[in-house]
């Protein structure tokens, strides 16, 4: 029993140690920083075909970034580990959750678009919807939290909820929109804390020294 449970911590341990890479965190700044692309581009009046395009591309270049990082970054450093049977349906929940928040993204994106409210381009559809956003990105980013063993998706969950609220503020009682800077401000925050944990990590675990023939 007690060596079951030690197994399971092992386990339990080697899947967060692929967390600290800092991968998942500017994945998901960068993601952030799309929207705050997105969002400039419209105010400064770029069609919203070309915006569109743009914002695709920058979500693309950011799950390129998330797929290679994994790969040549962090698996060259702490191998690759096979979890058992509980782990890897925590993983099909991940993928799950992951489904369900790229839809609600791109729902969130045609209805900030289509209230055409927001001088910025984000949103501005009153107060229904920074509540929809708030609610639904809370409750995405905890389960994947939960279910990755994740404890810093809380804190980029707590900024990613924030954005829209933030923005809607400005604008009902400042005046101004400027969506894309509160958006930008909030997507530096997570790439600065995902850089600053990459680079601990490759402090931390350098890759192994090649064996030289003689």
């Amino acid at each position: 029993m007690t060596q079951e449970i030690n197994l399971k911590e092992l386990e339990k341990k080697a899947f967060r140690s692929y967390h600290e890479d800092g991968i998942w965190d500017i994945f998901l700044g960068l993601i952030l920083m799309a929207i705050a692309v997105n969002a400039f581009l419209s105010k400064i009046g770029v069609s919203e075909l070309q915006t569109m395009i743009v914002f695709v591309g920058l979500e693309m270049v950011a799950m390129i970034f998330l797929i290679v990082g994994k790969k040549h970054i962090t698996v060259p450093r702490i191998g690759h580990v096979k979890f058992g049977a509980m782990r890897r349906a925590k993983l099909a929940k991940v993928r799950i959750v992951l489904a369900l928040s790229v839809i609600f993204g791109l729902v969130a994106l045609v209805a900030g678009v289509a209230m055409q409210g927001d001088p910025s381009g984000v949103v501005r559809p009153g107060i229904l919807f920074p509540l929809v956003w708030m609610a639904t990105t809370l409750i995405v980013f905890g389960l994947m939290a939960y279910f990755m063993d994740f404890p810093r998706l809380y804190i980029i969950a707590i900024l990613y909820a924030a954005t829209v609220p933030i923005t809607e503020v400005l604008i009902e009682f400042v005046g101004i929109a400027v969506g894309y800077i509160v958006f930008g401000i909030a997507a530096a925050i997570i790439l600065v804390m995902g850089l600053v944990i990459l680079s601990r990590f490759l402090h931390d675990h350098p890759l192994p020294a090649e064996e030289v023939e003689l």
